[in-house]
Parts: structure tokens; C-alpha cells; sequence
């Protein structure tokens, strides 16, 4: 039996897919910021922001308790900036009103992960449907005796 032909492995199409988003949202996060944040605490927020070609994620910690939501997002047009930062970066923020705390890691390091663990399970799973199969072993011969 030949092997299915790659163009319809579900694996490659949902790939290609995944990989289609993460190039859209690092080419959107050179021009925009995007984020998102939720209240831990009263005086306690975690969020996630992409923006500089960068996908970060943070705690910040207030000393009044701000908005009275618990959830916030928004979308803001920001200036051009380059489309290969730092892979990694940790940034502080300390003021007088607050404290936060940034980790980022770079859109093209993400994309460059991903594209590198896909073409390696499609590369693995094309060597794996090439391989020969053993040959079938003929049935063991019955042990009841025939009449």
C-alpha cells in the first residue's frame, strides 16, 4: 500500500495555518500594541502584550487600586520599530506608584521554534512512510488436529 501524499496530512495544513498566524502577529506587533490584562488582586494585575516585535507577559503591582474593572484590553497604532529585537528580555519598571515586571520573547524566535519542531515531525513522519513494512508471517498452523 503506498503512503498518503503529503498534501493531505492534516499535520502539514495545520501548520501552515499556525504558521500564517505567528507571521501575522509579528508583522502587526512591529506597528501595534496589542494587550490584555486581568486584576489578580486589588492591587495586582497580570497581562500579556505585543508590541515591538515582542510577545511579553507581566505583573505589575500598584499601590491604590486604580480601575474598578477586572479585566482590560485595547489596541493602540504605535511607530515602526524593527522586526528582530532582542530574542529574549527582561524588563523592570519601578516608580513610585507602581512595579512591573516584563519578560519577552521575540516574534521571529517563536516562529523560528515552531517552524524548526514542524519540519521535523513532517520530516520524521515522511521517513516513517517511506520505510518499508516487515513482511506479513504466514498464521501459525492450528494445533487441533484435522478430520
Amino acid at each position: 500500500m503506498l503512503p498518503r501524499p503529503i498534501h493531505k496530512w492534516k499535520t502539514l495544513w495545520l501548520g501552515l495555518l499556525i504558521l500564517v498566524f505567528l507571521t501575522w502577529a509579528w508583522a502587526r506587533s512591529i506597528s501595534h500594541i496589542d494587550y490584555a490584562s486581568a486584576r489578580l488582586t486589588p492591587y495586582t494585575w497580570c497581562g500579556i502584550v505585543s508590541s515591538e516585535a515582542c510577545l511579553s507577559c507581566g505583573i505589575s503591582h500598584y499601590t491604590s487600586t486604580g480601575s474598578s474593572t477586572n479585566f482590560d484590553y485595547a489596541s493602540l497604532t504605535d511607530s515602526a520599530k524593527p522586526w528582530f529585537p532582542q530574542p529574549i528580555q527582561i524588563t523592570h519598571f519601578d516608580s513610585h506608584s507602581s512595579t512591573r515586571t516584563f519578560y519577552s520573547i521575540a516574534h521571529w524566535l517563536i516562529t523560528l521554534l515552531f517552524l524548526l519542531t514542524w519540519s521535523s515531525l513532517l520530516l520524521w513522519r515522511w521517513k516513517k512512510s517511506k520505510r518499508p513494512t516487515s513482511p506479513q508471517t504466514p498464521p501459525a498452523p492450528s494445533l487441533l488436529p484435522e478430520n
